[in-house]
């Protein structure tokens, strides 16, 4: 939740891209998780914090605030975002978390 809480803060263009690559890193490392040590009610607040941190993403390129070359290293970390929410989906389908 850390992680989504800095996108959401973030005002400036290389702390915002940072944030968002660390909150893609820690999307990443929940299959790394032991099923058991993930609840149904964490897998659905982290899937939704997902959901919000792309719209945020989508939200900064729309604003043309940023150079171009920013605002597509953007653009590919909404594809990472939805990738990691692709495996975790299928991690939680494979070990019936929830």
């Amino acid at each position: 939740m850390e992680a989504a809480q800095a996108v959401f803060d973030a005002t400036r263009s290389r702390p915002f891209e940072h944030a968002v690559h660390v909150f893609i890193g820690v999307l990443r490392s929940v299959p790394d998780c032991a099923p058991t040590e993930v609840s149904a009610g964490t897998l659905q607040v982290v899937e939704h914090l997902a959901e919000r941190v792309v719209e945020a993403i989508e939200a900064r390129i729309e604003s043309d605030a940023d150079s171009k070359a920013r605002q597509l290293d953007l653009s590919e970390s909404v594809y990472s975002i939805r990738g990691a929410l692709e495996k975790l989906d299928y991690w939680q389908r494979h070990y019936s978390v929830g």
